[in-house]
This record gives C-alpha cells, sequence and structure tokens, in this order.
C-alpha cells in the first residue's frame, strides 16, 4: 500500500494510524506547514527536537516525566529503566481540539473541533457500565488488556486513573499527569474523517504527552468481533506504543504491531515492537527494583542431579516470513537493554553437581527500515555481544567463579562442568558489551559428580566481586525439568 506522510513543527508530536486502500502516517499538531514527505526523515526530525532518538527500532523518545515517576527528584532516568503510566478514558462531552489537516485528494476538510463521544460509542459496541464506573463497563477488559499486554513484556507498569479534571486533548503538553487528577494518558474519540475509503482509525502523541484520540466513525469496524476483537485491541495497543515512543517501522519478513496499516493475522506487539519497548524500559524484570545486583537476583530454585532449569524460552522461536512470533501467552522474553543493564539469577543446590550454563542471544532475521526508506537485513540475534558469568556468595563477598565471553555477536556462551556445593549462594551473571537490547535464552542444567576414580579436575578462579545480601524474587516464566 502506498504511504503518505506529514511532518509539522509543533510543540507536541502524534501519529495516526489509517485503514482502507491507502494508508497515511501524520505526525501532527496545531499548526505549521509540511516540512517533510518521508517518514525517514521525520521521524529523525522529530527525534532530534524531542532530545532523544535511537536509530534502531525507530524509536523516539521514553517518558521523562510521570504522574507517579520523575518530578522533583528528577526525570524518571535513562534508557532501559522501568516506568510507571497512568491512563483513563475521558467523559464524554469533553473537548478534543482537531488537529489532523486537510486532504483534498481524500476530499478531506480537516478534523475539527468536537467533544468526546467514545464511551457512548464503546457502549453501543458492548453494553454500558451497570454502576456508572468505567471499571464496571464490559468495554474495559479490552482497554485495559491492551495496556496489559505492553506491561507483560517490558518494564511497564500500568494504572488506572479514576479522576480526570475535563481539560481538553490537543496538541499542547498540557496537562500532565497528576494522582487524582489526570492520567499520563488520557484516551478520547470523536469524529475525524469519516469511515469510508482510506480514514484514520486513531491517532496518539508522543511522550511526555500521550493522550489518545479513536476516530469513532469507525464503529463497524470496532465493532467487530473477529479475534476477540482484535481490530479494535490492535488499534489501541499500535497507539499505547507511540505513547511509549515507538514510531511507525516497516518489517519485511515479519509481522510488527508497529507498522502503518493495521495488521490483524497477529495479536499485539510482535518481536520488533517488544525489542523496542525493551530497549526503551527494560524487560519485565526490571520492575520492582530489577534484577541489577545479587542482592536483588530472580530467584531460580533449589536444584539435585538430572535437573535443569531456563529463562526467555518464548524468545527463541523459529518461524515462516511474514507470520506472527508472539501471542499473548508469550510472557517469557528476557533481554539486556544495554551495557549498563546486569541480569542476575540466584541458585542453590541441594547435593554437589555439576554445572553446564548455556547462554543464547535469540532473534530471528527479517527487513527493517523507517517507512518508505530502503529495508536492511536485520538479524535480532546479534544485536548485542553476550558475557556469562558464575558467582558463589562467601558470606565476606561474592566471588567470580567463572566467566565466559569467548564467542561473538550471535553465538552460545558456555560455561562447562562447574562444581557446586550444597549449602551455597550462587549468582549466575548476564550482561552484554554492546550499547544495545539483546534477548536471550538462558539453560542451566545440572549433573552429578563423577566418582573420585573417574572425576575431571575442575578448577575455578577467584577474583573480588560484590558485598551485600540477597532478596528472592520469583521468576516470572521460566522453565524447570528433569534431564532426559
Amino acid at each position: 500500500m502506498p504511504t503518505r506522510c506529514f511532518i509539522f513543527a509543533l510543540a507536541a508530536l502524534c501519529c495516526a494510524l489509517m485503514v482502507g486502500d491507502a494508508a497515511a502516517c501524520a505526525f501532527c499538531g496545531r499548526a505549521g506547514d509540511c516540512l517533510f514527505d518521508s517518514a525517514g526523515a521525520g521521524q529523525e526530525e522529530a527525534g532530534s527536537e524531542a532530545g532523544d532518538n535511537y536509530a534502531e527500532f525507530q524509536i523516539f523518545r521514553r517518558w521523562t516525566y510521570t504522574a507517579t515517576d520523575g518530578g522533583s527528584a528528577g526525570p524518571t532516568g535513562s534508557r532501559g529503566e522501568p516506568v510507571t503510566v497512568t491512563w483513563r478514558v475521558i467523559d464524554d462531552g469533553t473537548p478534543i481540539t482537531g488537529v489532523l489537516p486537510a486532504d483534498p485528494e481524500r476530499e478531506f476538510e480537516g478534523e475539527q473541533d468536537s467533544p468526546s463521544n467514545l464511551v457512548a460509542m464503546l457502549d453501543g459496541v458492548f453494553g454500558a457500565s451497570a454502576t456508572g464506573q468505567q471499571a464496571d463497563a464490559p468495554w474495559f477488559s479490552y482497554i485495559e488488556r491492551s495496556f496489559d499486554r505492553w506491561a507483560a513484556v517490558s518494564g511497564l507498569t500500568f494504572v488506572h486513573e479514576l479522576a480526570d479534571g475535563g481539560a481538553a486533548i490537543d496538541s499542547t503538553n498540557a496537562p500532565y499527569g497528576r494522582p487524582g487528577r489526570y492520567a499520563d494518558v488520557r484516551i478520547g474519540g470523536h469524529s475525524i474523517d469519516g469511515s469510508s475509503g482510506a480514514n484514520t482509525l486513531a491517532y496518539n502523541y508522543f511522550p511526555d504527552h500521550s493522550d489518545m484520540v479513536v476516530d469513532t466513525d469507525n464503529v463497524a469496524f470496532f465493532s467487530n468481533d473477529f479475534g476477540d476483537y482484535r481490530r479494535l485491541r490492535n488499534t489501541l495497543m499500535h497507539e499505547i506504543g507511540h505513547g511509549l515512543g515507538l514510531g511507525h517501522v516497516s518489517a519485511a519478513g515479519s509481522a510488527a504491531l508497529m507498522e502503518p496499516t493495521l495488521g490483524v493475522t497477529f495479536d499485539g506487539p510482535q518481536y520488533d515492537d517488544v525489542l523496542a519497548v525493551q530497549r526503551l524500559y527494560g524487560d519485565a524484570f526490571e520492575k520492582d527494583g530489577g534484577n541489577d545486583t545479587p542482592a536483588t537476583a530472580v530467584d531460580a530454585g533449589e536444584f539435585q542431579r538430572g535437573e535443569s532449569w531456563a529463562i526467555g524460552l518464548d524468545g527463541d522461536v523459529s518461524f515462516a516470513a511474514g507470520q506472527p512470533f508472539f501471542t499473548a501467552e508469550h510472557t517469557d522474553l528476557v533481554s539486556v537493554d544495554d551495557i549498563s543493564d546486569l541480569d542476575y539469577y540466584h541458585l542453590r543446590v541441594l547435593e554437589p553437581v555439576l554445572l553446564t550454563a548455556n547462554l543464547k542471544p535469540v532473534g530471528p532475521t527479517y527487513q527493517e527500515s523507517a517507512v518508505d526508506e530502503t529495508a536492511e537485513p536485520f538479524d535480532a540475534s546479534e544485536l548485542g555481544d553476550l558475557e556469562l558469568a558464575l558467582y558463589e556468595d562467601l558470606s565476606s563477598a561474592i566471588v567470580s567463579v567463572a566467566a565466559s565471553d569467548t564467542v561473538g555477536l550471535g553465538l552460545t556462551e558456555r560455561l562447562r562442568r562447574i562444581e557446586l556445593a550444597p549449602g551455597t549462594d550462587y549468582y549466575v551473571r548476564v550482561r552484554s558489551q554492546t550499547a544495545n537490547v539483546q534477548m536471550y535464552r538462558l539453560d542451566l542444567m545440572f549433573q552429578a559428580v563423577p566418582e573420585p576414580a573417574s572425576a575431571w579436575l575442575l578448577a575455578a578462579a577467584v577474583v573480588c566481586g560484590f558485598r551485600g545480601s540477597r532478596a528472592q524474587r520469583a521468576p516470572l516464566d521460566a522453565r524447570r525439568s528433569a534431564v532426559p
């Protein structure tokens, strides 16, 4: 499908998702003239004005201040750190200022100012709340699940805000999220450009002004119940992606939620989308203090001979070109998001065993680029050069036992037959030597220690490490099994 993009000079940016026989993306605002006719050029300019622009995954910028994070203590942190974002559907009657410009080729006179009627549209499709509270409405779960899916694959936490002060949704940065007053992400809807031909489904501003406007003219489209209302949910999840700082992407030979045209053959964020959001906010383990130190390590458990444990299996996939990678059930997706990101896993053993650990960088190969630019081969398994290390707690210090950094991009690092003793806390550490995100799979296998007559010689170099205590954390979706 042909695309047509418009970039405007403005205080806040937004991106529109189109449907029909032609597609267009529009970064739009209050006023301005067309500066670029290329999606790629526009994204570079937008990122530059915003202060952050990352070439990989067509990322714009992450949230700097939210209703709960940042503030007088400073911004939300650096790239890869977790963030909490609040959201709410605005009440019907709340003003929405039209921002999409006229398009003579479509005989579109431009988006007009009018109040939100999104709740009425959703009530008509799903039924109204019996209590008058949004959370009790039959449609509420479809919106909540759209936010929850992004949270399940990243360091983001989303919280529904109960209050809204009634300010207009427009291209200014006001109002900012405030607990008990305004959500960070406010969702409304009204008539934008009709429902015939090529038309807008919704648009969304980028952080720190990530409000969403849905075109309620498309009630027939959104009321299609295929795939549990996938058209509605994928539209919402696409726009939420913009609200997190993700731009449009072209991912040929793959599926991507952030393509400028709506896809319904898949459900929710796909591989490129997950890499992008984890680059900005880290993986799901970054929440609640992260797992960047031995004291906050993910607890893998206690093991004995013949057992194994693995994490990151959902990211280690094979696929046919153009087929989706992930469903809503895929949550075991772990990564290191930068050089500064360290992932620790804690374990103990119930008897003397030999540990073999394999650290595999994972990800498919596809063509990736900004919209309307020449796609380049993109190997998601070669984004970061991983390093694997094992530490033990000697009470006085946590010291190194062994490390592996012997292979390059895309290859598996291994620790082989390291003897572990019961009564000792061990930590496996994953890190990257590359300033990029890298999804990985970690496998731990435990074997019996041979009898002395046939034992191999085992050696371990000890170097200074960390001091501190450990707080156990349960893994999200790790797999444990007996070694066959």
